[in-house]
């Protein structure tokens, strides 16, 4: 046995103690080595709580012994942010110079990284010690990492001539299994994670299939019956807690509907099974997940503090589908204020794709319902969003949420008479596909709908019989082809140097203009008068000399061109801006190649 053998099987020892309690994480042990003295030792405890390198290097009195020591570990350090910060991140800022590692970590969010993170600081790292009996000690989590299925273990009652059990209808069982084995099979059920039985077995010993031998959690139970006949009198249907949280105060959610409890591995395989089963078979373009505050706040509320374990989900489970279907969008529907939802898991982040940016529909909607004459004071309901844009990668949602329950539909929100109704939504709706982020809006907004939305009847179709629904949804179908062929709306929409406020209200407060460029600096202007009083003589204000085109506007009669001329400070454009209306320019500099 060579000394690095000798302190890895004292990790492989150490790690045996998490048996109960580390799952779904593998059991880890570590030791830490300095002189050919152990002064430091830990394990896993429990999901959730310090990795074994962490409690082992807690352990250790005096930490100035790091720098000439070596830590043994039983499974390559963590390389990723998950319920706690990464292990091999540790290593190095304690300058710890050598790492003994039994085997590579199967999770594919590790599976090397660890290892390679510790190369590139300069550490010295050994890779393979007892690497068949690490991996036996974790053989169900590699199982269910590489395998993608539990690990099963049989178990069943035989006697010495060879039979399993008599046939019977009625009486009790042979009794086969000694205090000893029962024993043995109470503690093999409290390090198992789910029990399986068939109907036969359910009628005949209406077993409970709990831990009472042993000391540890009940496993989830299971049965399989065909024809659905299990009566409800049967120990297996005890009303005990099989996904939701055990404690009563953590069960529900403000709308009363149970919570996942994502301690448990079958909820967390249930539901990443699920996603997956929709994306591989149905080949969805994405997955939207509902009110994600309650799954990084205790209760959905900040003051309640973190939920470790729903941010441990998400991250988790938004990584492995990424893995799985890298082409998948994964939206956030959150109105929190966390940070890095849409930031990649390996940097700390949950992993979105995009986030619902329910601050600006919030705000934006209660302008326009707002009357006239008070939107003057709170102009910076329209300006707000763009202070906080660029902290995450936001999708702009007018949702569904938003036109059911008595709320309205989004034209029956907005302030003013019929046809005022009308003026201001192609105004909300040029303002919405020139604010950066991308777009979602809800089916039959586009048909400008009134009634709020039913899933007991189709769409409003008929509504485009009507001239004023008729026209708008022509607005909207010329508003899809603006998008669709100006890249200055949609290319760079995460980057704070392609976007820029002309007018913040500036002179007039209920008038906006906004300016967007693409890569190639081509740009597109935006301006839009949220008045019910026409803007005579409106000024357009640039550094140089601009050429402007019209692409799109909500009056016939829009100036098809506009030019520049001087002004005191740089140049500037004069035109009348109807009451309650938007247009769309292409802007150009003649003399930009002079």
């Amino acid at each position: 046995m060579t000394i690095d053998e000798k302190y890895m099987r004292r990790c492989i020892q150490l790690a045996r103690n998490g048996i109960c309690h580390a799952a779904p994480n593998p059991m880890v042990g570590a030791v830490i080595v300095r002189d050919g003295k152990i002064i430091g030792e830990g394990y896993h405890v429990r999901c959730g709580e310090g990795h074994a390198e962490v409690n082992a290097i807690a352990s250790v009195k005096d930490e100035s012994l790091l720098k000439d020591a070596t830590i043994y570990v039983s499974l390559e350090p963590c390389s990723h942010y998950g319920k706690t910060p990464p292990c091999a991140d540790l290593i190095i800022r304690k300058g710890i110079p050598r790492v003994v590692v039994g085997c590579v970590d199967p999770f594919s969010l590790v599976a090397g990284r660890g290892i390679q993170k510790l190369r590139d600081a300069g550490i010295e790292v050994t890779v393979g010690v007892l690497e068949k009996e690490c991996r036996e000690l974790i053989r169900a989590f590699v199982t269910f990492n590489l395998k993608k299925r539990p690990y099963i273990t049989l178990k069943w009652a035989q006697s010495a001539d060879g039979f399993l059990d008599i046939r019977r209808e009625d009486g009790n069982a042979v009794r086969l299994s000694t205090p000893l084995s029962t024993l043995a099979v109470h503690k093999m059920r409290a390090e198992q994670k789910a029990i399986l039985v068939g109907r036969r077995t359910a009628l005949l010993d209406n077993p409970s299939l709990t831990v009472r031998e042993w000391y540890g959690q009940n496993p989830l139970r299971l049965v399989i019956d065909r024809q659905l006949t299990l009566p409800p009198h049967l120990h297996l249907f005890d009303g005990s807690c099989l996904y939701e949280p055990d404690d009563p105060n953590r069960r529900y959610t403000q709308w009363d509907t149970a919570l996942f409890d994502f301690t448990k591995p079958h909820v967390i395989s249930f539901l990443l099974s699920s996603l997956n089963f929709w994306l591989t078979v149905y080949h969805f373009d994405g997955i939207r997940y509902d009110a994600v505050s309650n799954l990084i706040y205790r209760n959905g509320k900040k003051e309640d503090g973190l939920n470790d374990e729903g941010l441990w989900f998400l991250r988790l489970v938004n990584y492995t589908l990424q893995q799985e279907h890298p082409d998948v969008m994964l939206i956030a529907e959150d109105s929190s204020d966390y940070l890095k939802v849409t930031a990649p898991v390996v940097y700390g982040g949950l992993g979105f794709d995009y986030k619902w940016n329910l601050g600006w529909m919030h705000d934006t909607l209660d302008y326009f319902a707002t009357p006239f004459e008070q939107r003057a004071g709170i102009k910076n309901r329209l300006l707000f969003s763009m202070s906080y844009f660029y902290n995450d990668i936001f999708l702009l949602p007018l949702s569904h949420d938003e036109v059911v329950h008595g709320k309205h539909s989004i034209i029956d929100k907005l302030w003013g008479t019929y046809e005022q109704k009308f003026a201001q939504l192609r105004c909300l709706y040029l303002y919405l596909f020139f604010h950066p982020g991308k777009k979602l809006s809800f089916m039959g907004n586009e048909l400008a709908e009134f009634l709020e939305w039913s899933e007991e009847k189709q769409l409003g179709w008929n509504l485009l019989d009507y001239p004023a629904h008729q026209d708008f949804h022509r607005f909207m179908q010329k508003l899809g082809s603006l998008y669709q062929n100006h890249p200055a709306l949609w290319e760079q929409d995460y980057d704070s140097r392609f976007f820029r406020w002309l007018d913040m209200g500036q002179r007039f407060p209920e008038t906006f203009s906004i300016l967007r460029s693409s890569k190639d600096g081509k740009e597109v202007l935006m301006v839009m008068n949220l008045s019910d009083q026409p803007r005579t003589g409106y000024r357009l204000q640039s550094e140089e000399q601009s050429d402007y085109t019209l692409l799109l506007a909500s009056w016939q009669a829009a100036p098809k061109t506009l030019s520049s001329a001087p002004a005191d400070c740089g140049w500037q454009t004069m035109f009348d801006l109807p009451a309650l209306s938007c247009a769309a320019f292409e802007r150009t500099h003649p003399n930009a190649d002079e």
